[in-house]
């Protein structure tokens, strides 16, 4: 998140707010110049039966799969939202099978299609795990329904209130042994390009 820039980070808690807010210092660091002063508060939004009781700011929020790790810019995904004029927005990858299986048919800069239980031979990309709502959309949700993500897209979608953003780096994810491996190698290769670029301006 520090190489985003400025970005206001708002955590909605399930739980094991103790647990991230020790993460992300072990991660960032104690020092107050790495973190932003433009802070919003969260508000009760959602009851806890639907999606355990999310908490959101006043207007607009990402929402990120919580066992992924994303490379993406964030402050060019949000310009692409507020450009589009629709209420969500949903980044894509070309994943083409690779690291997962397809469910998103992308052509144009547009979503045709999107579904993870019916594929079709025309998806070549995928939800990149990182998406991006007005508050307006979780407003229509009846408070006594459970909701699904991935329905709430589709939803979208079929109302044409669903832009999109293609991502041209992969993902990373902790969701399975495999997904965790490749995401432990990854990290260390940027703690090791980080740490020499580092030794480079101390020299300079």
């Amino acid at each position: 998140l520090r190489k985003q820039g400025s970005i206001t980070l708002v955590i909605a808690s399930f739980g094991a707010a103790l647990a991230l807010r020790n993460l992300l210092l072990f991660w960032q660091g104690g020092t107050p110049r790495y973190y932003s002063d433009n802070l919003q508060i969260a508000i009760a939004f959602l009851p806890r039966r639907v999606w355990g009781g999310l908490r959101v700011t006043p207007d607009q929020f990402f929402v990120l799969y919580g066992d992924s790790y994303l490379t993406c810019p964030f402050a060019a995904v949000q310009h692409a939202f507020e450009a589009s004029g629709k209420r969500s927005l949903m980044t894509v990858f070309k994943n083409d099978q690779q690291w997962d299986t397809s469910n998103v048919e992308f052509q144009n800069g547009r979503i045709l299609a999107y579904d993870k239980a019916h594929r079709t031979p025309k998806m070549k990309h995928i939800d990149y795990g990182l998406g991006l709502f007005s508050r307006s959309v979780f407003e229509a949700i009846p408070e006594d329904r459970p909701t699904d993500l991935s329905s709430l897209y589709q939803d979208l979608l079929r109302h044409d209130q669903l832009a999109a953003f293609e991502v041209f780096e992969r993902f990373y994810e902790i969701g399975s042994h495999a997904g965790l491996e490749e995401t432990r190698k990854f990290l260390s290769h940027q703690e090791f390009q980080n740490s020499r670029a580092h030794d480079k301006s101390q020299a300079l």
